[in-house]
């Protein structure tokens, strides 16, 4: 199976997938850069393999001029049903947007995307499809969430964002609007989608920038680093040494002792 290499990737210090964290809480850009590189896990490696094996599928499906022969998909799916047929609910989503415009759309399948080139704020888009729909310029982002744990919120997401406005700035076709759509098979959410208008693209695209300046700012020189804890420190690789949490946890271990003991 021929694939990209996800697991070998490299993370930008301002990436995508951290957007929210860096922006919440920029003082974990340069706290991260500390620690040692945590191993996957489990459930990393099996993402992985679910997105290895969507791109499998998708390149060939451009390969064979949009089409699916069930011989090829049959072979695929020995081994791995359950996985399959989770991931084959993602690539139907895929070819459904890619259904959607006026005409054949451009495709880019695991496609890097670049931010700011400057900062280094870079990632990588598991599908993309741009072309006209309904007169309008359109890019189109479906990503692949293969955890089955909490569904992932679009309103507000940085993340989303984060792709939208890097497709625009990457594509040559002067997009007039992003619509980013999340699949999440194993918790049966296949319609959670974004559309970023122009006005949107501008006013996150400014938020971004400025939070990633700030961020890789006191990576680099702050002596007084900025923390804040919330839901972003779950997949923070420096959580066991924040500064933040163990106040936190200090704090409320003082607070179960009586005044007078």
């Amino acid at each position: 199976m021929t694939t990209g290499n996800h697991a070998e990737r490299k993370h930008a210090l301002c990436s995508a997938s951290s957007a929210e964290r860096w922006l919440e809480c920029p003082g974990s850009v340069g706290l991260s850069m500390t620690v040692p590189e945590p191993p996957s896990s489990p459930y990393a490696i099996e993402g992985t393999e679910a997105h290895e094996l969507s791109e499998v599928i998708l390149h060939q499906w451009v390969k064979d001029n949009y089409v699916l022969e069930d011989e090829f998909l049959q072979s695929l799916r020995k081994g791995k049903e359950e996985m399959f047929d989770y991931v084959m609910q993602y690539v139907h989503a895929c070819v459904e947007e890619s259904m959607a415009f006026d005409n054949t759309p451009t495709i880019r399948i695991e496609q890097r995307l670049t931010f700011n080139e400057d900062m280094a704020m870079f990632g990588t888009a598991d599908f993309i499809a741009t072309g006209m729909q309904d007169g309008k310029s359109t890019g189109v982002i479906v990503d692949l969430k293969y955890g089955k744990g909490k569904k992932v919120k679009t309103e507000g997401n940085p993340q989303l964002a984060y792709y939208a406005v890097a497709l625009r700035s990457c594509s040559k076709k002067q997009l007039e609007q992003v619509r980013v759509r999340i699949v999440q098979p194993r918790t049966g959410d296949l319609s959670t989608s974004i559309t970023f208008s122009k006005d949107d693209l501008d006013a996150w695209g400014l938020k971004l920038t400025l939070g990633a300046e700030q961020a890789l700012w006191m990576a680099g020189r702050a002596k007084t680093p900025q923390y804040k804890e919330g839901g972003w420190c779950w997949f923070c690789p420096a959580k066991q040494v924040c500064p933040e949490i163990a106040r936190r946890l200090s704090e409320n271990l003082v607070s179960q002792f009586p005044d007078d003991l």
